[in-house]
């Protein structure tokens, strides 16, 4: 039975990332290597990965070749900085869709829920439930409240990022970006334990 692993905000090819979030990387090919060799280390070819949005960023063609790399059944949930984002018109969401495809990436709606048993997605009712945006309920990484119409607004507790290195918990919101991971992919059960305290 595969794993189930969530991550988010890479941001791969984007220099100005390192200054802007402390990342502990010289260059940005440092960064970008360190983290497709920790997720690789991590996760198996046959698990899946659930990316909760901005993936890459600098030079497009070649930061997804980087995420192209990342082992897993990978989906992509869009977050602002994807070109897949709803945000962006229809002519450039097409014009880049098969770049993430080509990279191996579903791209799944903005905001969704799921049910887990036994550590796998299971829709059975009364099983732990997770809703997935790359925007958590509240509050953002700028100071103001961008994006506060795409939020979530739900019970359920929410699998998230957008402000990479702010916490790692709040609320009813988990962290999973890399910001606040040591840069690696966050297991299913790491998830659901946290649930368990809310």
């Amino acid at each position: 039975m595969p794993d189930i692993w969530f991550g988010s905000d890479h941001h791969f090819g984007h220099q100005r990332i390192i200054e802007l979030c402390n990342r502990p990387f010289d260059s940005v090919e440092e960064m970008d290597e360190k983290m497709i060799q920790w997720h690789n280390e991590i996760v198996k070819p046959d698990d899946i990965f659930i990316h909760v949005g901005d993936l890459a960023l600098g030079s497009f063609e070649n930061s997804m070749k980087k995420a192209e790399r990342l082992n897993g059944r990978k989906i992509l949930v869009p977050g602002n900085h994807d070109r897949v984002w709803s945000k962006e018109s229809e002519k450039r969401q097409l014009r880049f869709r098969g770049f993430y495809e080509a990279a191996g990436f579903e791209i799944w709606p903005e905001q969704f829920v799921l049910a887990f048993k036994n550590g796998r997605a299971d829709l059975t009712p009364g099983n732990d439930m997770l809703a997935f945006s790359h925007l958590p309920s509240e509050g953002d990484s700028h100071g103001d409240d961008r994006y506060k119409d795409m939020r979530p607004v739900t019970d359920v507790p929410i699998v998230c990022d957008h402000v990479h290195d702010e916490w790692a918990t709040k609320g009813r919101n988990f962290n999973v970006g890399v910001d606040v991971r040591n840069f690696r992919p966050v297991h299913l059960e790491e998830v659901l334990e946290w649930t368990r305290t809310l």
